[in-house]
């Protein structure tokens, strides 16, 4: 449970500093709404680092700081990232869709995507967002489109979607004349829907009507659709005049119009026929149409016995899952913006309540409708109301915390009443005022930051260092030109000194104002937290751009001294171990040995063993004489360095350690019981790097015993094990898991391809190209050559699937399909590598006719020649084997042509000497000896020795010593390669294997033959191979020997 909490806390942190981030930087709050995903401690204490050295410059700098991206990097970045959105959550930002048109139309005209993608998130996209808004963007987009972009049936169905979920009201007249095409049935059927979306009974007459002179026919959809017309409008007598109409046309009454009508009846009070119709065919219902229907209820009827008779027809797992479904959230955005915030509350208490475990998280159920209240300005008893439903109900019992962080991070005007109600359940925190700081601070200057201490002190709430260094004195510039009377102010609003002496002397120190640092600490005897008063000190000792600042440095250093809390603690030691670790020049090394001196006058001493690390590192610089004179008083064995600060000198961070020294370091971690969580989150990638599958299944049991928080690239990292040791289903879940808890996280290629590569392995080609269009929808596929051997493995697995599958169409080549599928989607391009599974297929389906055909077109078309020598060994083979000849249905004279046509194709691309090569290979590996001497003799078979040779290498390589042995005893006599050299590169190869008994049976057959004279250095490396293996020499071994 402990764990639980923090990483709660961490989260409500979290947002905090998301909040404080854009208001520094001015940027629209609800933009960064997603960015929240963001939850490893790291990130927060870098993003609190990037804060340090923000303010330590000047709060009023950063302007001039900031950095941003181009036009149209701002414009690729902000599409991919509504892309991601839509897809993985149905949900975007309003700011980014309009900071995203805005961009578009800088370049004033919309292309097709940009067009397509702004109305998708314009109708489902935004459920939180007013449809008035949506409806003027949507009519805004179409006025900037293109006359091709209006004549573009994809566009105008997108467009015709979005007025109708948005209520838009059109004239079909005029909007027909402005697409200036004909019409096809789809884009009546979809202008037919948003025309009796807004319940305009003679208009959609009228097009009905016309839709019949243009001879579309009426269907169950137009019917639909015509009830749904009088529904809106409340009349139910067109709506019974429309089913009757129906049965005498004898249509069908199906779900699709029983939906419509349930949502009629609904409108207009006519429960008990709803509840009725609902019992009767709910089951029948698509999902679609049910949402439609609890959509209804919602608005109109939200009766608990409705809304839960509604909701059992929804599937169990939807209904039951610990986190609400994402549909059911947009219902509830679309009720808050209607304000109808009791029936919020009312879905929400007829949902099951989650069965929590101590790793869940327990303060995210119903964020999303507290955010939704929080940024449409619900009144404060609405919110106060639903927030004591969710606790009461035991469905978010943090859900007070979770809304007072919402209401923090959007500057909500009911901000301090929650933290007045949130202060009497639990103490508040410091750092949940820092977005306050600087939203006031921006609004109110310097009094917004006094009325925020004041806020604090009235909730009891002490100014901690933190808040102090990074919200406080930044923004006080005016306050503190007068030091004195600004501490004083600073009392006046609570702040003690004993908490305000050690941040203020970081802030002046920060501004080289190191005359008001002495003055200051000399008035207040206050204490001092000397750590935190180390970076400060390293930073003017490295700015020191003249020796004369050297002996202000010393006396700060001796004030701190005398002032500091822990009387061991050695200040002076521990800035000494920190520059010595960063100084490498002597000019450097000389600034050191000044600030001994002015320290030695000051009477400050340091701790024994950072005196002996001090002079090892001056040992060059400093004589005996020297070393007496800085050293002998400058001792003081009663202080001492932090014990932290040795450990960190002297032992490598577990970043920088490699996977034996992580595992040592896990060891003694978890032996000393002490925090492991960062070790395993860098053993988990490391071993999924290396490979070590077993290992980082282990670690990950570990991760989820400790209850680590997986940040996106652990997830991946799991994703991958399971990749790797084939469990699909596990990988599935996964991914799911990480798009939804990261859905700005976009996984490398690399693992979806072969998650791809796994599912095909599997039988599932649907799903891996699922997942592969998925990816490359996020952002642009790369394709690189990097990717080329997971396509390969992707497309080889399809090669080897295919053919066991009987559900398939055999006639087809589905390697192929899925390669074209992958150029498309920008995967891989036209090259041999990838191709070879291809022919594969075939060939595996013994359909080695086809085969060569996709050889000869693909040589034609792409001038490329996938398993060139393999199609040709095989042809070779089925050539002199008449099993072969069977097997594939050919007969040897077909075989035979086949292989000519090979031949034909290879040579325009390789030409006549590399494809003779081949050839030769071939014959070696699968032709009688008769056949390849015949070749080799032959003066028009022209090739390269050197060429030759290399493939013999290969041979060897592969272990074909048949194939080799064939080859050299074919060549003996004719020059193109001495037969010796092959036969020493074969007992190269045995002696690197150790393969004595494979070496002496080479040995026998050379011996053997009559006309072949085995050479010494033959005989001497085989000889030598034996002795290793202390085997004695054979007699005809020992004889050559001799000889």
């Amino acid at each position: 449970m402990s764990l639980r909490l923090i990483r709660q806390g961490l989260r409500f942190h979290n947002g905090l500093y998301f909040s404080i981030f854009n208001a520094v930087n001015k940027f629209p709050v609800s933009t960064h709404v997603h960015i929240t995903g963001v939850s490893s401690y790291s990130s927060q204490f870098n993003l609190k680092n990037n804060f340090t050295r923000h303010f330590a410059s000047s709060y009023n700098k950063n302007k001039k700081n900031e950095t941003t991206l181009d036009n149209k990097s701002k414009k690729e970045a902000i599409y991919d990232s509504l892309k991601t959105e839509l897809l993985s959550k149905n949900r975007v930002t309003f700011t980014g869709v309009q900071e995203y048109l805005r961009l578009c139309l800088e370049n004033q005209e919309l292309n097709r995507d940009d067009t397509i993608l702004l109305l998708n998130c314009l109708s489902y996209g935004l459920p939180n967002v007013a449809k008035v808004k949506k409806q003027e963007m949507t009519s805004k987009i179409w006025l900037k489109m293109s006359k091709n972009l209006m004549q573009d049936e994809q566009v105008i169905l997108n467009y015709l979607k979005s007025c109708c979920l948005n209520g838009t009201k059109l004239d079909h007249d005029k909007f027909l004349i402005e697409i200036g095409i004909k019409p096809s049935e789809n884009i009546l059927e979809a202008l037919l829907e948003t025309i009796a979306e807004t319940g305009n009974i003679s208009e959609t007459q009228k097009l009905i009507e016309e839709m019949k002179v243009r001879g579309v026919p009426l269907n169950e959809s137009t019917y639909a659709t015509m009830i749904r017309c009088y529904g809106i409008a409340n009349d139910l007598n067109g709506v019974r005049s429309v089913t009757e109409l129906m049965n005498s046309a004898k249509i069908e009454v199906t779900s699709k119009c029983n939906s419509q009508l349930i949502q009629a009846f609904l409108r207009n009070n006519e429960e008990e026929i709803a509840i009725k119709m609902i019992k009767e065919h709910g089951k029948w219902f698509k999902e679609q149409q049910l949402l439609q229907i609890l959509t209804t209820v919602m608005l109109f009827c939200p009766k608990k016995e409705i809304i839960e008779l509604t909701l059992k027809n929804f599937s169990s797992d939807l209904i039951q899952d610990k986190e609400i479904y994402g549909p059911f959230r947009n219902i509830c955005s679309e009720l808050i913006l209607h304000k109808k915030y009791d029936e919020v509350g009312t879905l929400i208490s007829c949902l099951p309540v989650p069965a929590y475990t101590n790793v869940d998280d327990l303060d995210l159920y119903g964020d999303f409708a507290m955010q939704d209240m929080i940024l449409n300005d619900a009144p404060l008893e609405a919110v106060m109301k639903f927030v004591k439903q969710l606790q009461m109900e035991k469905r978010n019992e943090m859900a007070l915390r979770t809304v007072t962080g919402q209401a923090l991070r959007y500057f909500s005007p009911i901000v301090n009443d929650l933290l007045e109600a949130l202060s009497k359940e639990e103490p508040l925190k410091p750092h949940y005022f820092w977005p306050l700081f600087i939203h006031n601070s921006t609004i109110d200057g310097e009094i917004g930051v006094f009325k925020t201490l004041e806020l604090m002190k009235k909730f009891s709430v002490e100014v901690d260092h933190d808040t102090l260094t990074f919200y406080v004195m930044p923004q006080l510039a005016i306050t503190l030109k007068n030091v004195e009377k600004g501490v004083k102010e600073l009392e006046a609003v609570g702040i003690k000194s004993k908490n305000l002496l050690t941040p203020l002397s970081v802030h002046l120190m920060f501004q080289q104002r190191f005359n008001e640092t002495l003055h200051i600490n000399a008035l207040y005897p206050t204490k001092l937290d000397t750590r935190l008063l180390i970076n400060p000190l390293v930073t003017a000792f490295n700015y020191a751009k003249s020796n004369d600042k050297i002996p202000l440095i010393a006396h700060l250093v001796k004030v701190f001294s005398d002032k500091k809390v822990d009387s061991k603690y050695d200040i002076a030691g521990h800035l000494f171990s920190i520059l010595i670790s960063n100084t490498k020049s002597k000019v450097e090394n000389q600034k050191i040995m000044q600030l001994i001196g002015e320290l030695s006058l000051h009477g400050v001493k340091i701790s024994k063993i950072a005196g002996e690390m001090l002079q090892q590192h001056l040992a060059d610089d400093m004589n005996d004489e020297q070393r007496k004179k800085y050293f002998s008083d400058f001792i003081d064995r009663k202080v001492s360095l932090p014990a932290d600060e040795l450990i960190e000198s002297h032992i490598k961070h577990p970043r920088d350690m490699n996977l034996e020294e992580l595992e040592c370091h896990f060891a003694e971690l978890e032996s000393k019981r002490l925090n492991t969580r960062g070790v395993l989150r860098r053993l988990l990638q490391l071993n999924v790097r290396e490979k070590r599958l077993e290992r980082a299944l282990e670690i990950k049991k570990h991760c989820d015993k400790e209850g680590v928080d997986l940040s996106p690239g652990m997830h991946a990292a799991i994703f991958d094990i399971y990749i790797k040791i084939g469990r699909p289903s596990e990988a599935a879940t996964v991914l799911k898991r990480l798009m939804q808890k990261f859905p700005a996280f976009v996984i490398d290629e690399h693992k979806i391809i072969d998650y791809a590569a796994l599912l095909a392995k599997n039988g599932d080609f649907d799903e891996a190209q699922r997942v592969l269009r998925m990816r490359a929808s996020l952002t642009p596929i790369k394709g690189s050559d990097t990717v080329g051997k997971n396509i390969w493995n992707l497309l080889n697995n399809i090669a080897t699937t295919a053919p066991t599958l009987k559900q398939l169409d055999q006639s087809e080549n589905h390697t192929k399909t899925f390669f074209q599928f992958l150029v498309q989607n920008n995967y891989c391009t036209y090259q041999n590598s990838v191709l070879g599974p291809v022919i594969k297929e075939f060939l595996n389906k013994n359909d080695l006719k086809s085969a060569v055909n996709e050889y000869v077109t693909l040589a034609k078309s792409h001038r490329l020649t996938p398993l060139q020598r393999q199609l040709m060994t095989i042809l070779v083979d089925v050539a002199n084997r008449a099993e072969l000849q069977s097997q594939y249905s050919i007969s040897k004279s077909e075989a035979q042509d086949m292989l000519q046509e090979l031949i034909k194709a290879t040579s325009a691309i390789h030409g006549h000497t590399n494809t003779n090569i081949a050839f030769i290979v071939s014959l070696a590996q699968a032709g009688t000896e008769k056949q390849l001497r015949k070749v080799l003799i032959d003066p028009n078979a022209r090739f390269s020795p050197d060429v030759l040779k290399k493939q013999c290498e290969y041979l060897n390589s592969v272990g074909r010593l048949d194939a080799l042995l064939k080859l050299a005893k074919c060549s003996r006599g004719l020059g193109h390669i001495h037969e010796q050299q092959i036969y020493n590169m074969i007992l190269d190869t045995l002696i690197q294997n150790n393969d004595y008994d494979g070496a002496l049976n080479l040995f026998d057959q050379l011996l053997s033959d009559d006309e072949f004279k085995i050479s010494n250095e033959f005989t001497r490396n085989l000889a030598n191979l034996l002795r290793r293996n202390n085997i004695e020499l054979p007699t005809n071994v020992a004889l050559h020997i001799k000889q």
